[in-house]
């Protein structure tokens, strides 16, 4: 009688508790946000846009979402930078980038504050590191690129020249980069 309480308040328990699920999150393909910010004028005013052409190929589902990064490439189409500003997109991507127009990359590896992504353009590897936070399904990032690390220093010169008025004479180098990306979340 006593064994037969006592299996019966077990198999109540083991309904009663919800199992622990393993989940796996998978990157979302379909959805990346890129937002940059250049800067112009001795003061350093900001001129922010996005860039809408980016693909990713994620790699396979993993037990978390950073872990779900691995294997991660992408390609960005710098020709679909767009600030609001038709006079400017046209420049940036006439002048700015006339040789660079894409960029491919490779996450390869986080610690406990940055991303780390390979990233080429104009035949030019760089290793970038982004600051990221990721909050249940998404992921944000941020950094910096110089673009005279990518040997764009000829294309920056006539960018600057075409936009002396506007600039006030002066065009910077770095360039303030916000990644947005999601993930799926799949529990059995």
């Amino acid at each position: 009688m006593k064994l037969m309480k006592y299996a019966l308040l077990l198999a109540g328990f083991s309904i009663a508790t919800p199992s622990l699920a393993a989940c796996k999150y998978s990157l979302d393909k379909k959805y990346s946000e890129l937002k940059w910010t250049g800067y112009k004028t001795p003061k350093k005013a900001p001129v922010s846009g996005t860039v809408e052409d980016i693909k990713l190929s994620p790699g396979l589902p993993k037990a978390s979402a950073l872990e779900a990064l691995d294997g991660l490439e992408f390609s960005i189409n710098l020709a679909s930078a767009s600030s609001g500003d038709k006079v400017r997109d046209t420049r940036i991507a006439k002048l700015l980038f006339k040789d660079a127009d894409q960029v491919v990359g490779r996450y390869v590896k986080s610690d406990k504050t940055h991303l780390y992504f390979d990233i080429t353009t104009n035949k030019v590897t760089k290793s970038v590191a982004l600051a990221y936070e990721i909050k249940d399904t998404k992921l944000s990032a941020s950094g910096y690129l110089d673009l005279l690390d990518f040997s764009l220093q000829k294309n920056l010169k006539v960018f600057a020249e075409a936009c002396k008025g506007r600039h006030e004479g002066k065009s910077w180098t770095d360039v303030k980069t916000d990644l947005k990306l999601k993930f799926y979340k799949t529990c059995k």
